[in-house]
Formats: structure tokens, C-alpha cells, sequence
């Protein structure tokens, strides 16, 4: 027999020829089918095919007669199954107003094995007649329950329930206003170790636990979203790529209110991260000698065990190079000098000389964007880099006064990043 365990409807072929007679041939094979509880069918031949419309077990009877008139009879059951309907409906418009007609389309059931015979419908537990589709208006403001059950020509059924929101979500969602407060890490600068797990908690300050969603957003991409069960959200993410992330936990309610906490955090191999302060820089700059423009100092805390190297890093404008630093290289523009070590624990002074060797710059405001970057003496090949910064100078004989003036925005802190900006490194020497 084949299938061995047939769907409803489906042909089902029945195979004799493994009987045999002992005296003579084999002359007759007949076929006799139950069908739903009656005799009903029969067939004749060595092989044979017949189908069964609804579930269940049936008796299937072969009779055998030789040429001398002997018979023999043998009876098998065979057991019709398969899926049942699925129920699903659309609902159109998904979240109507007051009195407006809203449509609930059945036909989206399916039925794999047989047709769907009746579709029943409820609205908050209240039957109500249709057929596939049915349609209505809504005159009070709420969340209505409607469910359909679908029941094919064998019996079988399944049921479906779905929530209508109907009217505007303020008016239909009892939800208590609420507001996002910082736990931990309670700064919103924070630093974690590569492969580091780190918790963010915040507490939901509202009269009751409201119906919201929380979502982890890393870098702005949705990594965890779940239910509010509690005033208490708690949720956690591994790090790890070096660098900047941006890491934001939002809530928001189902009547439409958000709020959002958000964390800076870097991934570094440090055990503290080093420390920068801009000390002073120029505002001016002469066509006939060399100028201090930029001068750091960089920290390496005492708890971390390994020298860091540090770069000032820039992008010069043409006719404009850097000056009085050893292993410097000729040319404007992309010119290196030798990096500077400081050991862990010791506080260095850098400074960025440059020259300038075009006439026509005479009077020209300069912008020139940098970064202070670091890494640690035979670590990873990636740098670490204060965030990007520019200053601005005037040249010749357009500068109005002079000397060292302290940057608008002096002793930053310093973040990490990925880094490899200009293609262009300058390492300024160290001050003596």
C-alpha cells in the first residue's frame, strides 16, 4: 500500500502481487473498500487504487481465487490522517476610528488536505454570523478580542484570536506616564575590555509598570527587544569590536510614549584609558619661520603594564609642512616623524611644529584637522584616537597679535575609535 498513511482524498494504490496460490494460478483479485462507517467500494485486478474522504480507519479486504475455484481472503486497516485547517483572518484598517467599517477576511485560512466547510465568528465572546468575511462598525472606543474558527468538510478545526484596537491608542491604552532613570553604569561614558559582557540597567520611575516594549539598540541596530514585566530593565551585550559604540535602551509604551537612555561606550585593551589635555595653541603663523601650533600632554596611568606610543595626527594643506622633529621626511602634506614612548606612569609633553613655504598663503586662514593617537608598544596594530578636532590659523601678515592661546574647548577627555583618517602621520617631539 501506498502512501502508508494517506491525507483525505488522496489516491492510495494497493499492490497483490506478492500473493500466490499453491495449486494453480491465481485467476481473480477482488477489492473491497469501508468507506465512513459503510461498505461502499470494491475493485478487481492484481493492483488497485481508491481514495478515502475523511479521517480515520477503514477496513481494506482482498479476496483471491485460483482456477480451481479455491479463494482466500485478508484484511488490512488503513489509517487516513494529515494536517488540519489553519485559521488567520486580515483585519483592514488594522486600528479603525469610531464608526468606522472595519472588514475581517477568513479566506486567508488554509486547508491542506480538504476545504474549509464553516467559519465561525466572535467579537469579545459574542457569536456573529458570517461566512469567510464578515464586516461592521465599532461605536465605543476599546480593545476588542475577535476570534475565527474554521472547520473543514472532516471535522477538524482550528481557532484563532486577535486583539482591535479601535479608537485613538490614548483613549483605548490605560498606561501610566513614565520615565527612563540611569542605574548602571550610572556615567554614560563608559569603558568594557574586547569580549567584555556589559550589563545596562535602568529603573522605570511611573505609578505602575506600564505596557511597553524594551529595546537594546548598539550602534543603532536593534539587538534585543522583549515585553516590560517589571520596573527594573535589565539587559546586557558582548563587545566585541574596538572603538566607539553608542549603546541606547529605549521603552515604549503601547499608547505611543518613548523614552531612551543612552551610553558612549569604548572597547579598548587597556587597563585605564590614557588621559590627553591640550596645553596651548597658536593662532598665527609666519611665512619667514617655524611655529608652535599644538602642544599636549599625554598621560600612561600607572595601572596599566604596557609603553603606549602617541601620534599627533593631521591634515595639512598644501605649501604648509612640519618642522624641528627628527626622521621627518621632506615634502608637504604627508610627512612622518618618529613616534613617542612614555612608560606607564609618566606624563609626556608633544608639540606640533610646522613651517610655512607658500608666499600665496599670505593672509590665508588655515583649517587644519587633527587627532591625538595611541596604542600599546607591541600590541594590537589598531590605534586608539581622541575624537577628531580642527583648529584654525592665520598666516603672515594678516595675524593680529600673537603668543599661545588656550583652545576653545582645552583638556579634553578621550574616547576611543578605529582610526585611519587622513593617511598622513605627524608625531610631534617631545617638548625638552
Amino acid at each position: 500500500m501506498s502512501p502508508s498513511q494517506p491525507a483525505p482524498n488522496q489516491e492510495v494504490i494497493f499492490d497483490a502481487s506478492g500473493s500466490e496460490s499453491t495449486v494453480g494460478e491465481i485467476e481473480t483479485y477482488e477489492w473491497d473498500y469501508e468507506t465512513s462507517g459503510y461498505s461502499g467500494g470494491s475493485g478487481s485486478g492484481e493492483s488497485a487504487s481508491h481514495s478515502f474522504d475523511a479521517y480515520g480507519e477503514y477496513d481494506v479486504t482482498l479476496t483471491i481465487t485460483d482456477v480451481y475455484g479455491q479463494s482466500n481472503s485478508v484484511s488490512k486497516t488503513v489509517t487516513v490522517t494529515g494536517d488540519g485547517p489553519t485559521a488567520d483572518f486580515d483585519v483592514s484598517p488594522s486600528n479603525p476610528g469610531l464608526d468606522e467599517r472595519v472588514v475581517f477576511d477568513g479566506s486567508v485560512s488554509t486547508a491542506p488536505d480538504l476545504s474549509i466547510e464553516d467559519y465561525r465568528w466572535f467579537i469579545n465572546g459574542e457569536a456573529r454570523r458570517g461566512g469567510s468575511e464578515i464586516s461592521g462598525t465599532f461605536d465605543e472606543a476599546g480593545i476588542y478580542n475577535v476570534e475565527l474558527e474554521v472547520e473543514n468538510t472532516a471535522g477538524k478545526t482550528d481557532r484563532i484570536s486577535k486583539t482591535v484596537p479601535v479608537g485613538d491608542k490614548e483613549d483605548i491604552v490605560d498606561n501610566p506616564d513614565f520615565e527612563l532613570v540611569r542605574a548602571s553604569p550610572d556615567t554614560e561614558s563608559v569603558a568594557v575590555n574586547p569580549g567584555e559582557t556589559l550589563s545596562f540597567v535602568s529603573e522605570i520611575d511611573s505609578e505602575e509598570v506600564p505596557e511597553a516594549t524594551q529595546s537594546l539598540f548598539v550602534d543603532g541596530e536593534v539587538v534585543k527587544q522583549s515585553e516590560v514585566d517589571s520596573k527594573n530593565i535589565r539587559t546586557a551585550h558582548q563587545f566585541e569590536e574596538l572603538g566607539e559604540h553608542t549603546v541606547e535602551v529605549e521603552l515604549k509604551g503601547e499608547a505611543g510614549k518613548s523614552d531612551v537612555i543612552k551610553w558612549d561606550v569604548t572597547t579598548h585593551p587597556f587597563n585605564s584609558l590614557p588621559t590627553v589635555a591640550e596645553q596651548s595653541s597658536s593662532q598665527e603663523a609666519s611665512l619667514d619661520g617655524n611655529t608652535d601650533i599644538l602642544t599636549f600632554s599625554i598621560q600612561n596611568p600607572d595601572t596599566n603594564d604596557r609603553e603606549i606610543n602617541a601620534e599627533i595626527v593631521a591634515e595639512l594643506p598644501d605649501g604648509v609642512s612640519i618642522s624641528g622633529a627628527s626622521d621627518v621626511s621632506s615634502g608637504d602634506a604627508a610627512i612622518q616623524a618618529s613616534q613617542t614612548t612614555i612608560r606607564p606612569g609618566r606624563q609626556e609633553s608633544m608639540r606640533l611644529d610646522i613651517n610655512i613655504g607658500d608666499d600665496s598663503l599670505d593672509g590665508e586662514r588655515i583649517t587644519i584637522p587633527y587627532q591625538v593617537r595611541y596604542q600599546p608598544v607591541g600590541g594590537s596594530n589598531v590605534s586608539y584616537t581622541a575624537n577628531e578636532r580642527e583648529f584654525e590659523i592665520i598666516v603672515g601678515s594678516a595675524a593680529n597679535g600673537g603668543g599661545a592661546v588656550t583652545d576653545q574647548s582645552p583638556g579634553f577627555g578621550v574616547t576611543t575609535a578605529l582610526i585611519s583618517i587622513f593617511g598622513i602621520v605627524i608625531v610631534a617631539r617631545r617638548v625638552v
